[in-house]
């Protein structure tokens, strides 16, 4: 068997529902899908995700990173390279910044969404054919935006549950997602990832 680690090192309250669509396609794709995520509750150190990575013998590890931790991230991301371990990251700041990433010792940088891109890498097609990608070779263009409908349905089997549960209470699973994008300008906002063009889901 195949193994993924995915994670996602910002401290959070409840299960970070993107690991869990990008583990659906993953394990679509054969492979075992382990996550290690930051809470609060627990709060883990750049040691823990090592070992994470170690006792799963991932394969990849793919991490989702936002930009106010930006140099806790980096220090997991060298440190699982002495390791020998391929590291992906994606999310919004290395789309925003994917040069500072490799030059962070990343294996691989993806732009904007990411389903349709590791089911490319994890198949093996030639990276420099992969659309959305930074290497420390190339700089692949960005991939039209997915049929968000196209996409399987999130895997929460990918999570330990009770990492999430407060009160009988598992939070994170009660949202529903409806779109992705947005058309705003906000210059607060990182609206990169899925850019200014709404995509709908079909809700039956």
């Amino acid at each position: 068997m195949r193994n993924f680690l995915l994670i996602y090192p910002t401290q959070i309250t409840e299960a970070p529902m993107t690991l869990a669509m990008l583990g659906a396609v993953l394990k679509q794709e054969g492979f075992c899908v382990q996550t290690c995520v930051n809470t609060f509750d627990r709060p883990l150190c750049v040691e823990d995700f090592v070992n994470k990575a170690v006792e799963v013998n991932a394969e990849y590890v793919g991490i989702s990173m936002l930009t106010f931790q930006v140099l806790f991230v980096y220090e997991i991301v060298r440190a699982l390279k002495e390791k020998g371990f391929k590291v992906i990251l994606g999310g919004p700041h290395p789309t925003d910044c994917p040069e500072e990433g490799i030059k962070a010792e990343a294996d691989i940088v993806v732009l904007g969404e990411g389903e349709e891109t590791l089911r490319e890498i994890v198949q093996g097609k030639p990276l420099r054919e992969v659309l959305g990608i930074v290497t420390k070779d190339f700089f692949n263009a960005r991939r039209q935006r997915l049929d968000v409908n196209a996409l399987p349905q999130p895997d929460i089997s990918v999570f330990d549950q009770n990492l999430f549960m407060h009160d009988g209470f598992i939070k994170g699973y009660h949202r529903i997602y409806t779109s992705r994008g947005c058309p705003g300008h906000c210059t607060f906002c990182d609206w990169k990832v899925f850019g200014q063009k709404i995509s709908e889901y079909d809700i039956k």
